[in-house]
């Protein structure tokens, strides 16, 4: 055994395929690091120019119920980057809407504090901040607002198995989006 070892050792062809087969394991472990720093690069440079021209425009903007709807838009955009930042800027645009009296910048702003318990799979919470949106759109009459607290009172549903709830509040969301003429909702809608 042993001199067929020392016979191997000293046999350069050995050590050749030795040698590409150390080079074959190091390229793929190369190649594995580079995708995922690369998926991860993109998703946060892919979120950053509309981060921060919100970000911009909340600081220049005076007038309260403005500065209010940009904060939602932003809390949306932070939806799954980070569910913290959702809800903090969903809670101010929230408070702003009651110092101003505006219940559509409120019943937005629950709907997205429920977007930040949505992404991070706490869906009892997430369920009750999107039916108090669905209460006040309901109040207000705001098609727009009723049909995005049923798409996410539905999604929460169907993510729990309750699917037949899940198919009714939906198939509600998506006859208000067609009736809307809203074709990127209706295709959020169809895909879910």
């Amino acid at each position: 055994f042993l001199l067929a070892l020392s016979l191997l050792l000293s046999c350069p062809l050995f050590f050749f395929f030795y040698h590409i087969a150390s080079c074959i394991l190091l390229y793929h472990m190369i190649t594995r690091i580079l995708i995922l720093l690369c998926l991860f690069a993109t998703r946060v440079v892919a979120q950053t120019p509309v981060i921060d021209s919100l970000q911009k425009a909340i600081k220049k903007e005076a007038n309260q119920e403005k500065k209010a709807n940009l904060l939602n838009q932003l809390a949306f955009e932070y939806r799954g980057i980070d569910a913290m930042q959702t809800r903090d800027l969903a809670r101010e645009a929230y408070s702003i809407g009651q110092q101003v009296k505006n219940q559509k910048i409120q019943a937005d702003a629950l709907h997205k504090e429920g977007l930040s318990f949505y992404y991070v799979d706490s869906y009892d919470t997430a369920k009750v901040l999107y039916k108090k949106s669905l209460q006040l759109a309901q109040k207000l009459s705001d098609s727009s607002l009723i049909a995005q607290a049923y798409t996410g009172i539905g999604n929460v549903y169907r993510l729990q198995g309750i699917n037949d709830t899940a198919l009714h509040y939906l198939t509600s969301a998506l006859r208000i989006y067609k009736g809307l003429n809203d074709k990127v909702n209706v295709a959020q809608c169809q895909s879910t």
